[in-house]
């Protein structure tokens, strides 16, 4: 059973990041090509609406996707059950921004935003078609269909985008791009995924979902506004370009950890809750998955943060350099995000919704007090505060969740500690090579191939300065890249 459910996890982990990092590169590129053809402010019209699609996609989902991965027995019954409640649900969601769309272009005083709000909003509908085919797909362990999908309805939207973008469509490019992308994915995911809902609805099953989901919807209606919060004060306190570059920083900051761990957590959720009652496995299983999560995130985000210069001037260009304070700031914000989401699953595998409520009104208030003050002294300082706040979240998860698998605050650092620390040797190393910045003098001729070579430079010193420490301390996806190695040259033989 322990090879089975190591295979199973192992499949599901390389569909999973087949898919983050297929959509990943396709989104890299269309961004690079996009950045190019459009200006900050159309990045920031898009940014000011991210709130409220963002809250009401969190009232559309309910809690409703994790509560059906976490329950052991899943029926036709419990599926259909949300599946109209997804739709009911998000069509009133849309009737609501529809009629709202007025008030918020005249908030922003940006009136083009009453029309851009009226048909992106529809994505809440579209989403919630197809919605409960991914969560059966993930609750099975199952992303095959889920990666071919997603990279395919990257490529589409991301070109239909292009178009509209190269033919003077501004803002209106990036809202085809969001729309074709969930257009293409329902089509497929209805042709493909094998599931047709039923003409049902189970008061029962509704009622059993929604005690263990409605607590969850909470939690994540709290890390939403947080998370919306920073762009909402900026575009009402400041200029719309200046949250083009807040959003391009955070967008970019969030590529490298956000592949590594949307891919690790979506696999790790249901394979940890199909062995939730055996709980020395459980421990087992929760200490490797904190380490790999933490070894593959902890590195990306400070070598990225060491180069964000170069990265910059060559995929964006000289006009975005300034959100490059704003794109270190953040990636280092990003480094324990692993922690931070590796305890709270532990929480929603033993069914604490009601803890990780409690846990994100402590924590929310905290950083709401952080944004507010913070905001007050330029974007500069609000990126400050993320990562004040993040390293608050990152104890007080530990506190809290640490001791329902046993592990607590001391013990779960002593596993991390030796991964910081060979990323933040590898990262200062990068960094010095961007400072030194000698490259420039030999390619004086091409800034394009100066910020190239200076990019691959440190980013190769870094990585391989990383990758020298992991493998003299043994690091645990180093012995599994060695192991998958004599796998493949026994078969060879």
């Amino acid at each position: 059973m322990a090879d089975s459910l190591r295979k199973k996890t192992l499949t599901g982990v390389a569909w999973a990041f087949s898919e983050k990092i297929g959509t990943q590169v396709v989104s890299f590129i269309v961004t690079v090509v996009l950045a190019r053809l459009l200006s900050p402010s159309d990045y920031g019209a898009i940014g000011l609406l991210a709130v409220f699609l963002s809250v009401s996609q969190m009232f559309v989902d309910c809690g409703f996707g994790s509560a059906l991965i976490r329950q052991k027995e899943k029926t036709d019954m419990d599926f259909s059950t949300v599946f109209w409640y997804n739709f009911a649900i998000s069509s009133a969601c849309y009737i609501v921004l529809f009629l709202a769309a007025p008030a918020i272009a005249t908030y922003y005083k940006m009136p083009i935003l009453k029309d851009v709000l009226r048909v992106i909003g529809l994505n809440l509908i579209i989403h919630a078609l197809y919605a409960i085919q991914v969560t059966r797909l993930t609750a099975n362990v199952q992303f095959g269909l889920q990666a071919k999908i997603a990279v395919l309805a990257s490529v589409l939207s991301g070109a239909l985008g292009i178009i509209l973008a190269y033919f003077g469509f501004g803002v209106w490019a990036l809202v085809g791009q969001t729309m074709g992308a969930a257009v293409f994915a329902g089509v497929m995911f209805w042709l493909f995924s094998g599931w047709r809902p039923q003409f049902v609805f189970s008061c029962e099953s509704f009622r059993r979902l929604f005690g263990f989901g409605a607590k969850i919807m909470a939690a994540s209606f709290l890390h939403t506004v947080y998370t919306n919060v920073s762009p909402l004060i900026i575009g009402r306190k400041y200029s719309a370009a200046d949250l083009g570059f807040y959003s391009r920083g955070n967008s970019l900051a969030a590529l490298p950890g956000g592949v590594f761990q949307s891919t690790l957590g979506r696999v790790i959720y249901p394979v940890l809750s199909s062995i939730q009652g055996d709980e020395e496995r459980l421990r087992s299983v929760y200490s490797k998955y904190l380490r790999l999560s933490t070894s593959l995130v902890a590195p990306a985000m400070l070598l990225l943060a060491a180069c964000a210069k170069p990265v910059i001037l060559l995929l964006l260009g000289e006009k975005w350099l300034p959100c490059c304070p704003y794109l270190q700031l953040l990636a280092i914000g990003w480094v324990s995000d692993p922690i931070v989401q590796v305890n709270l699953n532990i929480l929603y595998v033993k069914g604490h919704s009601d803890i990780v409520l409690k846990l994100e009104i402590l924590k929310k208030t905290i950083a709401i007090a952080i944004v507010v003050t913070a905001v007050q002294f330029g974007v500069l300082w609000l990126c400050i505060g993320r990562i004040v706040y993040a390293y608050i979240a990152l104890f007080l998860n530990i506190y809290w969740c640490g001791p329902f698998i046993g592990m607590g605050f001391w013990r779960q650092m002593h596993e991390v500690f030796p991964i910081y620390l060979s990323a933040f040797v590898a990262a200062v190393i990068a960094y010095a090579a961007v400072v030194y910045d000698g490259l420039s003098l030999i390619f004086s001729n091409s800034l394009f191939v100066a910020n190239l070579t200076l990019l691959i430079v440190a980013a190769a010193i870094g990585l391989s300065t990383y990758m020298l420490l992991a493998w003299l301390q043994k690091f645990d996806f180093i012995v599994e890249l060695r192991n998958v190695a004599l796998r493949i040259s026994k078969r060879v033989k």
